[in-house]
Formats: C-alpha cells, sequence, structure tokens
C-alpha cells in the first residue's frame, strides 16, 4: 500500500465503496458551501475489460520494479502464469476474477495513472478498481485529463471504455429547475443537494422486502441478505424510500433475531465439536 494513491478504494481495508462515498459526499458538501464552480463539471469513467487486458509481461516489469527478492518473484509470477483470458502473438492476457491476489493487482498497476491524473491539476479524482470519477472547473482541462489517462492505459495495453462522458454537473438553474447530470458511482447518484440510490438497486431492495414480507418463512440466509442490503441506505438520503418501501413490510427486528438464533446455534455446535 506504501506509495498508492489515497482515494483508490476498492479491495482496500478501510477504503471500500462506503469510504468512496463518504468522500464524495464531503467533497461535494465543502464546495457547495465554499466554492461551487470548482465541481461544475464531472467525469466518469471505466477500463474495458480490466481483469481480462492485463498484459503478463506488464504486471511482471511492475512488480520488478517495485519489490525485491527471488521468492516473491518466484510465487508472484506463478500465480500470474496460473492462467490466462488470452494469447495475442505469444503474449499472455488476463488475471483470474475472484482470486485474493488479482484486485491487488489491478490496483498496483493503475496506481501510476492515479498519480498521473493527480499531477495533472484535478484536485478531486476517485477510483474505485478500475470504475473512476473526478471534477474541474472547465471541459477543456477533464477532456485533456481523460486524454492522458487513454494514453497511460495503452501504454499499458489496456482500453478505456467508450461510454466515458465529461458532462455539466448536476445545479438548480434560477428558475429553480434541476439541470446537468448527477454522478452514477457506486451504486448511489451523488446530486449536488443529495444522494441516492441508484434505481436499480433501489428496485432490487423493494422487492426482496416484498418477498420476505409474503414468506411464511424467513431464513438466516435471507434475512442478513436483506440486512446487508438495507446496510447502504444508512450511506445515502433514503428516509423517504425506507418509510415507503420497507418500514411497512418487514420487522428489522425480527430479522435481526432470525440471524442471532443462528448465530448462538452455530456456536453451541462449534463448542460440541
Amino acid at each position: 500500500m506504501k506509495g498508492m494513491y489515497a482515494h483508490s478504494c476498492g479491495s482496500i481495508p478501510g477504503r471500500g465503496t462506503h469510504g468512496g462515498v463518504k468522500y464524495l459526499k464531503k467533497t461535494i458538501n465543502h464546495h457547495n458551501k465554499h466554492d461551487k464552480s470548482a465541481i461544475k463539471y464531472g467525469a466518469v469513467g471505466d477500463v474495458e475489460k480490466c481483469y481480462q487486458s492485463f498484459s503478463h509481461t506488464v504486471i511482471k516489469k511492475q512488480i520488478r520494479k517495485k519489490f525485491r527478492g527471488k521468492l516473491f518473484y518466484w510465487l508472484m509470477e506463478s500465480i500470474i502464469d496460473s492462467y490466462y483470458y488470452k494469447i495475442e502473438n505469444g503474449e499472455k492476457y488476463g488475471v483470474p476474477i475472484g482470486f485474493p491476489t488479482s484486485q491487488w493487482l489491478c490496483n498496483f498497476i493503475l496506481t501510476p495513472i492515479d498519480l498521473k491524473v493527480k499531477n495533472s491539476g484535478v484536485k478531486h479524482f476517485v477510483r474505485y478498481v478500475d470504475d473512476f470519477v473526478f471534477f474541474g472547473r472547465n471541459k477543456k482541462e477533464l477532456h485533456k485529463v481523460m486524454a492522458i489517462i487513454k494514453e497511460e492505459l495503452t501504454k499499458m495495453g489496456l482500453k478505456l471504455k467508450h461510454i466515458w462522458q465529461v458532462f455539466r454537473y448536476d445545479y438548480i438553474d434560477k428558475k429553480g429547475k434541476r439541470r446537468g447530470r448527477a454522478f452514477d458511482f457506486l451504486g448511489y447518484r451523488f446530486f449536488r443537494d443529495k444522494t441516492i440510490l441508484r434505481k436499480r438497486n433501489a428496485l432490487t431492495i423493494s422487492r426482496q422486502v416484498r418477498k420476505i414480507s409474503k414468506a411464511i418463512v424467513v431464513t438466516a440466509r435471507t434475512a442478513r441478505s436483506m440486512m446487508s442490503r438495507l446496510g447502504a441506505l444508512r450511506h445515502c438520503d433514503s428516509l423517504n424510500f425506507y418509510q415507503k418501501n420497507v418500514k411497512p413490510f418487514i420487522n428489522i427486528k425480527k430479522l435481526k433475531e432470525v440471524i442471532r438464533i443462528e448465530d448462538r446455534k452455530r456456536n453451541n455446535a462449534c463448542v460440541a465439536v
């Protein structure tokens, strides 16, 4: 983690999804109070088929630049060479999705790009594994930064997905109408004055709530899944959604009790063994 960008927040202890959400909300609120023009424009993008496109040669080269130790080289190269997604011109590409090492390798390889972006003058940049967002005062400046990202990715054999965008960030005009666009990132939509769940996530929670309300028996697995999803509501402005779509249909205390009873059974079984 030494030298890693501070706001790279994917698969890193203490810097998960909600770490990124917290930083974005804090940044937006700060500039709303002090300097709204600093977040006048926004940019979003992600790396196309990130895990499948990593060159084994590039990864090994970066590892040898950063670390020392023959045993470590042997271990990492054995892990990297144990899987490939494709072979082109004798070169292997791809790291396995799901390996604990793959998430760290992704952050490790993309860290130089994070630092390039930060040094380009962008003050607020957040990356979650292969997705990223950043703000700026000037649309041309953001396009220049996006060009830097494209260039650096190309050097690594990677490619920026074609759906990247630079746009006018959410604001209220003189007539009181909402204009521009919000950030759709990390499962939330970040407006200038509020943060709400992504529509797809809200629908998923609503459907699962209705399903549980009709069930005769709720299993511990279902209860845990529901509580996990409801945890996302704590990090956004979701009171109205909760009161309308959750509270009338399920009893949170009963779900917690189901989980508690299951945990006691497991603990007793472990003691008996």
